[in-house]
């Protein structure tokens, strides 16, 4: 986060970036500068009082280049994106589930899960800095000046988190010392009652204190890692001293030597009772211990990793790596759970699967199961145990269903005629170069979604009406229709979520500072995220197959007698918590916008611009019909 990143950001004559280390030797300067006569390169600060949400114009003057110039210094880096975006996605979803094991399965009341409860929270605040928010930067090829507010709200995240993360793993590594040696029993107050709070209320001050007394570290996509300088000269070497602050050096140091200590004595004390004849120790210690260790390593080896790159001249590949590095530190301590802990591990199982209860809800031929959240599976296999159509021959499946004239010319003529001019609104835009205004983008993307929907809600659902199908009289069409009807669904409704808040933020004043997040590139990494969103699913949920007899899409294949059984058993709260959670965000933002557009309309010398009207006018449309669905 300084030194020996910032002497790599060195521009030649062309303006274009020199990743290569230059100047070492002053790095030894810095190391000896007692004994220099350059004291300039001596008076690199411990601290740096400041109110965290003001950005000193003085000390970061972001006026001597143009916004075009400062985006062209960095670097778009959409693989490391990608990776970056995907691996706190990911990473971020098993601790969260992790989490809630803990809580489910009341294992926060042993103090030592308390504590590794609390770091969950610091952890997930270290990935939001350091994969989700990074993931942004390398999509837009961010530096300082190019995201002033978004990177010094990152910068003091990160640093925060860190500070309180490798704190929790000092206390917890403390609090293993305590359990587990009997010499240190007397201490045990330190984590019994309300004293385990006193931990976290410490953790967080530090993590707020820690804000007023040191500068942010700052994203900078051309070394792919925070650095304390903003590199807003051509003096990296000033820089460095004037901005780079040695409370991160030394407090990297002292979690090493902590941590370094404590688990060289509970390594010793584990080996030491395992060696003699009659000596034993508690198998849930043991248990916790492992999970400590792991935890504290994995910090332990991103504080050496940035303590090496601040001294020690490397390439820009170790300083990524070193990046990559603290990013495991936060995101594996999930992983780690799941792996290590069985109670945890059993506890996830049961919250994404279906766990069966002693007592039916009510009479059944199957016992009755609590609805589950998501269902994991390969959505091109069709598992027989659960979609067993052997109970019927083929005639009799083809019997159950309802065959509709009627409903199928309806579908395939309101399909055809929807699409028809969808398409020509499509060529529209695009001919009418209308696509340089982010909103018609968003718009242009989600008509590919939207025509995706069409054919499956109109063309695919016209043939089931014309066949009188069910599930299975047509497996294989009507699987592959229901997993592509509910991506579809999920596409368009997260667009439409995105549409709407573009609105919000073009079209209220208090918002613009929020422009970035639809400005350049940016904007690719909502379709982005869109698509991802779409493909996640069917690994994640059932298919919902057609029935003519109900003329809708429908969790239960409808393949027993029983289909109270079936509802429970097939539905998932996946849809319903995605519908809920679509409709109240719509709900929130499109009422704040209609009251933008009456409140300016009734002011005498108010107005707002004509295309500003008519995006809101068509984005109210498709977010009026998506509410009307939910409800």
């Amino acid at each position: 986060m300084g030194v020996n990143k910032v002497y790599q950001l060195y521009t030649n004559h062309d303006g274009n970036l020199l990743l290569q280390l230059s100047l070492p030797t002053h790095l030894l300067k810095l190391v000896l500068c007692t004994r220099t006569q350059e004291s300039s390169l001596c008076n690199m600060h411990v601290f740096y009082f400041n109110i965290p949400w003001i950005i000193d114009p003085t000390e970061y003057n972001c006026s001597s280049r143009t916004m075009t110039e400062w985006r062209e210094r960095g670097s778009v880096n959409e693989i490391q994106g990608i990776y970056f975006l995907t691996f706190g996605t990911v990473c971020g979803s098993l601790y969260l589930l992790t989490m809630v094991a803990m809580v489910t399965g009341k294992l926060t009341r042993v103090p030592c899960y308390r504590l590794m409860f609390f770091n969950g929270i610091t952890d997930i605040l270290d990935l939001i800095a350091g994969s989700l928010i990074v993931s942004y930067f390398h999509f837009t090829g961010a530096v300082f000046c190019s995201s002033i507010a978004l990177n010094q709200f990152a910068g003091h995240l990160a640093w925060s988190a860190w500070f309180g993360s490798t704190f929790n793993c000092i206390a917890l590594a403390l609090n293993r010392v305590v359990e587990m040696i009997p010499s240190a029993h007397g201490l045990r107050f330190l984590f019994r009652g309300k004293s385990v709070y006193v931990w976290m209320v410490v953790c967080v001050a530090i993590m707020i204190g820690r804000a007023f007394v040191t500068r942010p570290v700052l994203y900078n996509s051309a070394v792919a890692a925070y650095l304390a300088a903003p590199v807003i000269s051509d003096d990296a070497g000033w820089e460095v001293t004037h901005y780079t602050s040695i409370l991160l050096p030394i407090h990297n140091i002292s979690v090493i030597a902590i941590l370094g200590i404590l688990y060289v004595v509970l390594c010793c004390y584990v080996v030491k009772i395992r060696r003699a004849a009659n000596g034993s120790i508690d198998k849930l210690q043991i248990q916790l211990f492992l999970q400590a260790l792991v935890i504290c390593a994995s910090t332990a080896i991103a504080a050496v990793s940035y303590v090496f790159v601040e001294f020690v001249p490397v390439p820009r590949a170790i300083v990524i790596m070193a990046n990559v590095t603290w990013q495991f530190s936060h995101g594996v301590h999930g992983i780690v759970y799941i792996f290590l802990n069985k109670l945890i591990r059993t506890e996830v199982v049961d919250l994404l699967r279906c766990k069966k209860r002693s007592k039916p809800f009510f009479t059944s031929t199957h016992t009755m199961t609590v609805m589950q959240v998501f269902y994991f599976n390969l959505p091109w296999i069709i598992d027989p145990a659960e979609y067993n159509c052997s109970s019927r021959p083929y005639s009799e499946w083809v019997s159950r269903g309802s065959v509709n004239l009627a409903q199928g010319t309806y579908f395939a003529t309101t399909g055809v005629i929807f699409v028809t001019l969808y398409v020509l609104c499509l060529i529209g835009m695009f001919r009418g170069r209308l696509l340089k205004i982010p909103c018609y983008r968003l718009m242009f993307f989600n008509g590919f979604i939207d025509i995706l929907d069409l054919f499956i809600g109109s063309f695919f659902t016209a043939y089931f009406h014309f066949t009188g199908a069910v599930f299975c009289s047509t497996m294989i069409f009507n699987w592959i229709a229901g997993h592509m009807a509910w991506s579809a669904w999920c596409g368009a409704s997260f667009n439409c979520i995105v549409l709407a808040l573009n609105r919000v933020v073009e079209m209220t004043p208090e918002l613009h500072r929020l422009r970035f997040l639809f400005r350049g590139k940016s904007l690719y990494m909502w379709m982005f995220l869109c698509v991802f969103y779409m493909i996640l699913r069917p690994f994640i949920s059932r298919s919902i197959p057609y029935n003519t007899v109900v003329s809708a899409y429908i969790g239960s294949p409808v393949t027993t007698d029983d289909p109270e059984w079936e509802v429970v058993y097939y539905a998932l709260l996946f849809l319903p918590i995605h519908n809920l959670t679509v409709l109240v965000v719509l709900v929130t933002m499109y009422p704040l916008l209609c009251y933008r557009v009456v409140s300016i309309a009734r002011i005498a010398n108010g107005g707002l611009d004509k295309t500003q009207i008519q995006d809101y006018m068509v984005s109210s449309t498709c977010v009026s019909t998506c509410t009307f669905e939910e409800k």
